[in-house]
């Protein structure tokens, strides 16, 4: 797997959003909804649990779809084929004949979306402190032997998170570029653990930059795939 350029981020726009593209491929990241006790911002009262629940659902999908079609009007000069009927494990598909593939994911409140022309993408995010990496069982579902004794060599702490978690995007966006998702084993996927437990360790260590999720971007092609960070 090649790891392309972090890529030319645009200013934020005004519901907080940035937006980058690099050669056929084009995402945006924000947060889709505020870090506030009332998960969507509304003010009032969504009643029992149950319709909270639901009603979030629903907001966040309806807000993962425009943000996708936002992209994909951008690609098609205003152009917006829609979406396909949803499959069941299935990623969104679009709509008609023009080469364009699309990913979508959450974590929080946090949402990456990707649309890449003539080849398959996915996307992932996972938000900052990544409280679930700490979690043995997650850590062997995720990551093959060799893996886990590179991860192991540090013990469970914020680099060690970090390194998880970033490792779990490039996973995660692997089998959605693959159209798999996680029906696919995670560790079908292979990583540099090295790598990325090396960079993590190299990286700023401020408050800033512990706050930051993790974004993974990855296109597959005849010629393999490319993996891109976004925040890199």
């Amino acid at each position: 797997m090649t790891s392309g350029a972090p890529g030319l981020l645009a200013s934020s726009d005004r519901r907080g959003r940035t937006f980058g593209a690099v050669d056929g491929l084009r995402w945006c990241f924000g947060e889709w909804m505020p870090r506030a006790a009332d998960p969507l911002g509304t003010g009032r009262s969504l009643g029992p649990r149950g319709d909270e629940r639901a009603h979030r659902l629903l907001a966040r999908r309806a807000t993962g779809r425009a943000w996708a079609e936002d992209l994909v009007r951008d690609v098609l000069d205003g152009a917006w084929p829609g979406f396909r009927p949803d499959r069941p494990g299935r990623k969104p598909a679009l709509d008609g004949d023009h080469g364009l593939d699309v990913s979508i994911a959450h974590s929080g409140p946090v949402m990456l979306v990707a649309v890449a022309v003539g080849v398959p993408v996915g996307a992932d995010v996972e938000d900052a402190p990544f409280e679930a990496f700490a979690r043995p069982q997650l850590v062997r579902r995720m990551c093959s032997s060799a893996e886990l004794e590179v991860f192991a060599s540090v013990p469970d702490g914020s680099i060690r998170r970090r390194a998880l978690a970033r490792a779990w995007t490039v996973k995660e966006a692997t089998l959605k570029a693959r159209g798999t998702g996680l029906a696919e084993d995670p560790r079908t996927v292979e990583v540099d653990a090295e790598a990325i437990l090396a960079d993590v360790v190299s990286g700023p260590g401020d408050d800033e930059q512990r706050a930051k999720p993790e974004l993974s971007i990855v296109r597959l092609s005849a010629t393999g795939a490319e993996l891109r960070h976004p925040l890199a």
